[in-house]
């Protein structure tokens, strides 16, 4: 095959420039909304118990005050008691109104979690 003949090469990016776009997105998504955002963003990974304080300790160190918290959430599925801790994690911030945003297929976990919404 001549180089004339390849199919053009795939632009790939890098993690860095993925993780930088995805934040803006959900900055944008903060502005539109007027309330913080958290984005939970597991891809193909499932959630488990080590999870919720990871997501703690993040929680901890943002301004996710007001009382109001959007949750972005993607994630394969996973451990249903650390979904169900997470939901009251997220509780704990969201007091006044709590909405998931879940944009892919719901798993078991992603429906515990987002039980705790105030907001479906």
């Amino acid at each position: 095959m001549t180089v004339a003949n390849r199919p053009p090469k795939k632009k790939r990016h890098s993690i860095k420039s993925l993780s930088a776009q995805i934040d803006s997105e959900r900055k944008k998504l903060e502005t539109i909304r007027e309330r913080p955002c958290y984005a939970l963003l597991l891809g193909g990974r499932n959630i488990r118990k080590g999870l919720v304080d990871e997501v703690y300790e993040d929680l901890r160190s943002r301004d996710v005050s007001g009382g109001c918290l959007d949750v972005l959430v993607d994630s394969a599925g996973g451990d249903i008691d650390a979904a169900y801790n997470l939901g009251l994690l997220f509780r704990r911030y969201g007091t006044e109104q709590l909405t998931f945003i879940i944009p892919s297929a719901l798993s078991t976990p992603n429906v515990r979690v987002s039980a705790s919404a105030s907001v479906q």
